[in-house]
């Protein structure tokens, strides 16, 4: 079991525009369905994880939630599956709306 790093909005950028990560957004459905990161698939936390077998364990996978604390939980267990590296988006998805944002504004 690997320890579940951080990573920044940019960091994140950088590998998926890499194909280097799978993004997994595990909020509820119609938060995801109103926005969400693009490229993320879609997996709440309070529905079963039978699509986990389908994720590539030897990817990065990035986790996020509204705002951080629950995805952490998340990536931790599927550390514990046996994903190689886990990653939890720095201040979720409301982190990430900000980074947009700012990068907008320049």
């Amino acid at each position: 079991m690997s320890p579940v790093r951080n990573i920044s909005t940019e960091q994140m950028k950088e590998a998926a525009k890499e194909d280097k990560c799978t993004i997994l957004d595990v909020r509820e459905k119609v938060d995801f369905e109103a926005e969400h990161v693009p490229l993320a698939i879609n997996m709440p936390i309070d529905e079963p994880d039978e699509d986990v077998k389908d994720l590539d364990k030897d990817k990065t996978l990035i986790v996020y939630c509204r705002a951080g604390g629950e995805s952490r939980k998340v990536a931790q267990d599927l550390s514990e599956q046996g994903f190689k590296d886990v990653r939890v988006l720095e201040g979720g998805f409301m982190g990430w709306k900000r980074g947009v944002q700012k990068e907008f504004m320049k």
